[in-house]
């Protein structure tokens, strides 16, 4: 039955009078006008202004194929981008009347559509024509059985002629075709055959501009190299962050496109353009900068435009530089994004280009080429070091830019780039040349006290920090907030201007050591600036640092005050002996480290004890220096000899940390002088907020071990304020409970899992606002130590409750063979991600597994069990060996367990050899644990695994030039890596020859070659001495000792520094001391050389700030609290609904 349509379409056919015919006769030549009445053309759309042709790519569909409203049919390539023709209504393919790679022109006839219809299955599954495919017969219509009369051919029937043809009907699917252009024809080398690809319209396109760039303007190219160390550094530490905070992915483009446009400030023309007839009369300034970037496609070169570079910050510039990268590869570029730009950046570096000479694109007058960062030598301050250099090469058109002026524009880019603070502190030049007339009129008002040099400048620098206070609040230009006067521990934006200033690696005032390198410290310069002070991470996360208020006046203005001031501060300096001191501190640090040169005996000959009193000497100085400089501050900086805080009257940073060094060294003296800054000046009743982790492990744990060590062994640093019945005798106790109440809240979660900071004053737990709101795996598993110790000594249940849920929380998890990812949700008690590693923020995690079994006297077995998992998983899943020496490598998976292993080891990582050792013998000697029943094959393996581990993070140590090691070091392996039951047979010895084959192993990149005097090698090898009684390890502990010595020690007193550059001597400073370089690395190297009767062991755990707590049986006031889930024979959970559902409830 016809439908309404056919009706009225069939009565609407005209009939000749003079030739009646019957409707059946008719029906053929009605049907003809329903089809030519349900037939739709489809056309080339209107693509975009100037262009009005391109060549027809690619069909998407094949005739007798059924497609919905706007389903793409075909692409049609034009010189500039590619566009999708659309189906306009839904229907079914009837004619293809052109064919692919044929040339088409807006509003051509390309497609014959028969509209209505419904999607047959056997559409679905038809593959796209093939391209060259032989023509078959036109297939007969679906609404006729007869044939159809011949229809007359248009006078244009070329197209119409060549039908398109449908797929072949084979049971073997047709091989596709190689699609070929001039970019990606290679040749089959061993044959003399020839080839020839036309070019597509693009290339076409990209080659008739270039030739036209080169006919018109006149162009030159001039060079210059640029040192990328400070934007490297900068990149490293921030990229991270910003990519969790915004989903950007920071790189080097953000950072060369700012500098651009501030380097446009001074040379404007390079932002400019000519136009008018005749090659152009008029030349064209402008406001705005529009910038292309090259992106490379498969079809060729394009430049989308950035627009308003200008008023872009960084993240901005990245952000749109992404979005417009991913639309050119994905083939979405509009001409709207590719019309107009004002100067180009080119970036060939990414391909691995060293030099080259980009070309202009007219009708811009200059553009940018970047190229490959590789590590050249370079003199600086007279010296040959290694530095991540690029060459830059900009092109410019003579007739706008002179030769003078592109030189000066390519200057002061290379100045922004090595000093990426510029960019952000533009507006403050002013105040800082303010700042030095400020300073040098203060010094040449107190030049009458000469006398007192020193202090005076120490003065005059703080006098300068205020100055700058002032000033501080026109900060507008940079792309994230200036700190604000609110320290923390935990707020985001604090950590990530933390990680950015301290990308550098230096401080303010390193120069003064004579060794801060081109940069001088971006990070001093800034602190300086803002009169903050930021760092990298100490051990996991650095707290933030407090510097004065606001509410100072600039006190340049107040002489007067100024010169009063200064005489009091001076005068009471020479009544308390300052002067004295500060000579024969100075003498010392020029004679002490003269014993390095001398020979030493060998073998039985060496005096342990006097290599121990070496120690001692190094701690004095140390903690000398800090005591004179800095006392009471919780930062001490030894180059500039200043101190700054964290919290407005300060934590105790370093004194707390240190107080068990000095009961062990038995320095008497120095440790009064700190109960009595604990006594008299420490209170937490402070408004605060501080990192949960850092200060249970630093500043509880170094109270409870003080109050352990002073109560067992009294005659150590013997004092009498802490006798029993002294007034003094739980003052350690009492401050460590004081400071447990305030943490405490941090466990108010609703999973119980522990927020990531804690209010001091209001007692409030503050979720992390970086990581997604997520705490660090290791901080949260990381406080059982201690406060279960200090349950112990109070007999409160409730410290030791709060941690043990933790563990229940984190392991009800059930996390694959027993490793963990690396941030939890304290809100729900969830994992985040599948990052898992054994370096910073999961590190701990595993160290307190064993050792919580070995505090409580071995009455918890269940983290025996918990450690005995890991440790396989460790082995099944992260260890692997570098090639060619074939060094055990215990690596990273970021992205989860089924992903690609990393060869990537943080300094970090090497508190496992000792570990591993300690969990295999229980911290008894391995000759004595290898006599009890016990003993088994596995145990055999991990101490074979400690030994393995322990070389290789000598190794690292040991490929460095100064001989301390990196903070990261990377190694060579196979792809894929080497099993772990693969055979491998490292050197037992470093061949010191620069060119042995064993450094091929090893692999540090130039952003991560600082020193931080970490700990975590000293302890493995302490604990690995102690163990094994190998002497090697005491040997290798004393030639890192004196690396330390040789390379970290400051002139005049200073005591020791970190280093920014660890790899080159002499090294880079960074002007700081880390207060675990006298809690922990100075400390293992005492005990290393000391009798193993001290702390043995067996008797004691170390927390993870190398705080000795001791054993304790658990008695019938404390319990585990919990049971693991029962797991599967592969790990895995197994799931009891009825638990689950009571759990829920």
């Amino acid at each position: 039955m016809l439908s309404r349509r056919l009706v009225a379409t069939a009565r609407s056919v005209p009939l000749r009078r003079y030739q009646p015919r019957s409707l059946p006769l008719q029906l053929p030549q009605m049907m003809q006008h329903v089809r030519s009445y349900a037939d739709k053309i489809v056309q080339v759309p209107q693509m975009a202004e100037s262009i009005s042709e391109g060549t027809l790519k690619q069909w998407s569909k094949q005739v007798g194929d059924f497609v919905e409203q706007d389903e793409e049919i075909a692409t049609i390539e034009t010189d500039k981008i590619d566009v999708a023709v659309n189906a306009p209504e839904a229907g079914t393919i009837k004619e293809f009347l052109v064919n692919e790679e044929d040339t088409v022109t807006v509003g051509q006839d390309i497609v014959k559509m028969e509209l209505g219809g419904e999607k047959s299955s056997s559409s679905e599954s038809k593959p796209a024509p093939e391209k060259n495919s032989e023509p078959e017969s036109k297939p007969e219509s679906k609404s006729e059985s007869k044939p159809e009369p011949k229809k007359e051919a248009p006078k244009d029937d070329a197209p119409a002629s060549k039908p398109a043809a449908p797929a072949k009907e084979t049971s073997k699917p047709a091989p596709a075709p190689e699609k070929e252009s001039a970019t990606s024809a290679a040749p089959a080398f061993g044959s003399r055959e020839e080839r020839r690809v036309k070019m597509n319209r693009m290339r076409l396109r990209i080659a008739e501009r270039l030739k036209q760039s080169q006919n018109t303007a006149a162009s030159l190219t001039t060079f210059n190299e640029v040192d990328m160390s400070s934007l490297i550094e900068f990149r490293k530490l921030y990229r991270d962050d910003v990519l969790k905070k915004t989903g950007v992915k920071l790189g080097f483009m953000s950072a060369f496109s700012r500098a651009c446009v501030l380097a446009m400030r001074d040379i404007p023309a390079v932002n400019a353009s000519i136009e008018g007839p005749n090659g152009g009369d008029t030349i064209v300034y402008r406001d705005y900068v529009d910038i292309s970037v090259a992106v490379a496609t498969e079809k060729g070169l394009v430049t989308p435009v950035v627009r308003n570079t200008e008023s872009l910050d960084m993240l901005g510039i990245e952000k749109a530089i992404a979005d417009m990268g991913k639309k050119a590869r994905d083939n979405k570029l509009t001409i709207e994004d590719m019309a107009g730009g004002t100067f180009t950046i080119s970036n060939g570096g990414v391909f691995g280009s060293l030099m080259g000479t980009p070309i202009i694109n007219l009708p811009q007058t200059a553009v940018l080429g970047l190229h490959a960062v590789k590590d050249r030598a370079v003199a600086i301050n007279g010296k040959i070091e290694i530095r991540p250099m690029m060459y830059l090469a900009l092109t410019y058109d003579h007739r706008l830019l002179d030769g003078r002026e592109a030189v000066q524009f390519l200057v002061k880019v290379k100045e922004y780039i090595e000093d990426p603070r510029r960019m952000l502190l533009l507006k403050q030049m002013g105040v800082m040349v303010s700042m030095e007339l400020a300073t040098t009129r203060i010094q040449k008002a107190n030049s009458a006290l000469s006398v007192f040099k020193i202090t005076a400048a120490r003065a005059a620098h703080n006098i300068k920090e205020k100055a700058v206070e002032a000033g501080a609040t026109a900060l507008n230009d940079m792309s994230f907030n200036v700190p604000k006067n609110v320290p923390s521990f935990s707020n985001p934006q604090r950590q990530l201007e933390d990680r950015y200033w301290g990308a550098s690696a230096n401080s303010s005032r390193s120069y003064r050591g004579g060794n801060s390198g081109i940069f001088h410290g971006v990070q001093g310069r800034v602190e300086d600036l803002l009169g903050t002070k930021g760092q990298l991470p100490m051990y996991k996360d650095k707290p933030y640092a407090h510097h004065a208020s606001r509410r100072f006046r600039p006190l340049w203005r107040r002489k007067r005050s100024i010169l009063v001031t200064l005489l009091c501060f001076v005068t009471g300096l020479w009544f308390f002996g300052f002067f004295s001191e500060g000579s024969k501190a100075r003498e010392s640090a020029t004679t002490w480290t003269g014993w390095l040169g001398a020979t030493e005996p060998t073998g039985k000959k060496v005096d342990w004890l006097k290599r121990r009193e070496r120690v001692v000497e190094a701690f004095e100085l140390s903690w000398d220096a800090y005591e004179r400089y800095a006392w009471g501050y919780d930062e001490y900086h030894p180059i500039a000899k200043t101190g700054r805080q964290m919290a407005p009257k300060g934590l105790g940073w370093i004194i707390i940390d240190s107080l068990d060094t000095m009961m062990l060294m038995n320095l008497t003296s120095r440790l009064s002088h700190a109960r009595q800054w604990l006594a008299n000046d420490l209170t937490w009743d402070q408004d605060q907020d501080v990192n949960t982790f850092e200060t249970t492990i630093r500043m509880m744990g170094g109270l409870l071990s003080a109050h352990y060590l002073s109560t067992e062994f009294p005659e150590l640093a013997a004092i009498k304020d802490d006798d029993p019945g002294a007034p003094g005798e739980d003052l350690y106790l009492e401050k460590a409970k004081d400071l447990a109440d305030r943490l405490m809240s941090a466990f108010d979660s609703p999973s119980g899992v522990p927020y990531a900071s804690v209010n001091l004053a209001t007692y409030k737990g503050i979720v992390s606002h970086a990581d997604g709101g997520a705490s660090s795996t290791a901080e949260t598993t990381t406080l059982q130590l201690e406060f279960k110790y200090l349950a112990k000594l109070t007999g409160e249940k409730d410290f030791w409750d709060k941690v043990e849920r933790v563990m229940k929380v984190v392991d009800d998890n059930g996390a694959q063979d027993g490793l963990v990812p690396i941030y939890l949700y304290a809100t729900t008690g969830e994992f985040r991600g599948d990052n898992i590693r054994l370096g910073s923020r999961g590190d701990s995690y595993y160290e307190y597994l064993i050792k919580q079994y070995l505090q409580t006297n071995k009455q918890e077995p269940v983290y025996l069990e918990m450690w005995d998992e890991a440790l396989a998983g460790v082995r099944k899943h992260l260890i692997t060996y570098s090639k060619p020496s074939g060094f055990t490598v215990l690596g990273e998976r970021p992205s989860g367990l089924n992903h690609e292993l990393s060869p990537k080891m943080d300094h970090l990582v090497c508190f496992m050899p000792g570990t591993i050792a300690l969990g295999a013998t229980g911290g008894i000697p391995e000759a004595e644990a290898r006599k009890l029943p016990t003993w088994n094959k596995k145990k055999d393996e991990d101490m074979k695994l400690a030994r393995e581990l322990m070389q290789t993070c000598w190794g690292m140590y040991k490929w460095m030039a100064t001989g301390l090691a990196a903070e990261i070091t990377y190694f060579n392996i196979d792809n894929p890596p080497a099993s772990p039951s693969a055979s491998h047979h490292p050197p037992k010895d470093f061949d010191p020859d620069p060119h042995a084959k064993w450094r091929q192993d090893f692999e540090v990149h130039s952003q991560d070659v600082h020193n931080l005097q970490r700990p975590e090698t000293i302890e493995s090898v302490f604990y690995m001495w102690r163990i094994t009684g190998d002497i090697k390890y005491r040997e290798w502990g004393w030639e890192m000792f004196k690396s330390f010595v040789n390379y970290t020690s400051v002139e005049d007193g200073g005591g020791f520094t970190s280093l920014s550059d660890a790899n080159t001597i002499p090294p880079v400073t960074r002007d700081n001391l880390e207060s675990f370089w006298m809690a922990e690395t100075l400390k293992y190297f005492y005990l290393l050389f000391s009798p193993d009767d001290l702390l043995p062991m067996d008797k004691v755990v170390f927390n993870t700030e190398a705080h000795p707590l001791p054993r304790f049986d658990m008695g019938k006031l404390f319990s585990t609290g919990w049971q693991r889930k029962p797991r599967d024979a592969n790990g895995k959970l197994i799931v009891d609904k009825k638990e689950e559902q009571k759990e829920q409830a």
